[in-house]
């Protein structure tokens, strides 16, 4: 396919595999290439309602961009496994996470999994200050839960209510 100047904007091999703005690469049945590096979309997909995903490039950034309000879900055969809402919660198990990130199943584990000698863990940040961390030390098999402000309080509760049973 070519514009009227005879420039050519795609083309299929015998093999097939066609190129748009390129010539196809022999290993993929599509290859779209985007003449500039401007922010618009290498790829548009669109529904009926005008609901949209884009793929496109920025500088060194890949994005994938949907339509304001619509969530980005992946799904595994008919089975939604997880998904990304409009206000960018992320949910895994579920289609509608609660919190920042919801894991919800069966056997619903976070597994933090060092692949090193050094400490693992998690760490409880506010504004990029440090509050806790529950971490491993890989050296002596020590699990430490520790508060990294003054106060030096460390609390364990139950009930709704959070009723303080220990200190």
């Amino acid at each position: 396919v070519s514009t009227s100047a005879h420039v050519n904007i795609a083309s299929i091999t015998k093999a097939g595999n066609v190129g748009i703005g390129t010539t196809p690469n022999s290993d993929s049945q599509l290859h779209v290439k985007s003449g500039a590096n401007d922010n618009n979309p290498i790829l548009r997909l669109e529904g009926a309602t005008n609901n949209f995903l884009n793929f496109r490039q920025t500088g060194s950034v890949y994005d994938i961009h949907v339509t304001a309000n619509d969530p980005l879900s992946f799904s595994i055969g008919a089975s939604e496994r997880m998904r990304i809402d409009s206000s960018g919660r992320v949910g895994i198990g579920t289609t509608s996470p609660s919190q920042l990130l919801e894991l919800k199943g069966s056997n619903s584990q976070l597994i933090i999994n060092g692949t090193t000698t050094t400490d693992c863990g998690i760490e409880f940040q506010n504004n990029a200050t440090s509050f806790a961390e529950i971490k491993l030390n890989t050296s002596s098999g020590i699990l430490d839960i520790s508060e990294t402000q003054t106060s030096g309080v460390i609390s364990f509760s139950t009930g709704v209510s959070g009723t303080e049973r220990m200190r």
